[in-house]
């Protein structure tokens, strides 16, 4: 349920995944309540970021973003987004981040948007198909 700031942060670990369901506005006031969601050592391989009530996202949302994928090439886990649409899909267009995130499509189903990134030393890059197309 969303606080008195509009925002909620809702954490699910299932095995090797840890599912981060965000509800509201992510912002300055409110980036410090999702980047609580990632502890000191993530110990799950796999983080989703489930954006589907997230109704608002500022360039702070973005950075902490940004800083998780980042984390996530560092220490060897992989960092997904769903539930990308309305407002938060135009702001990561914008910004140009949508093409560095591994966004998957609404319900997790068909082709994703982009492949993920993985750490270093690995030979797989970002692949972007063309509009509509296929991988």
């Amino acid at each position: 349920m969303p606080d008195e700031l509009g925002f909620s942060v809702d954490v699910e670990t299932d095995g090797a995944v840890r599912v981060i369901r965000l509800a509201g506005e992510l912002d300055l006031a409110t980036a410090p309540q999702f980047r609580a969601a990632f502890p000191d050592a993530i110990q799950e391989t796999t983080v989703i970021v489930d954006m589907a009530r997230l109704s608002y996202m500022g360039s702070s949302g973005v950075g902490e973003l940004v800083l998780a994928r980042k984390r996530s090439i560092d220490e060897g886990w992989t960092f997904k987004v769903r539930g990308v649409s309305g407002l938060v899909a135009n702001v990561l267009r914008i910004t140009g981040v949508d093409k560095v995130l591994a966004i998957e499509p609404e319900g997790g189903r068909g082709a994703p948007r982009s492949v993920a990134i993985r750490p270093h030393g690995s030979s797989t890059r970002t692949c972007f198909p063309p509009r509509g197309g296929a991988l």
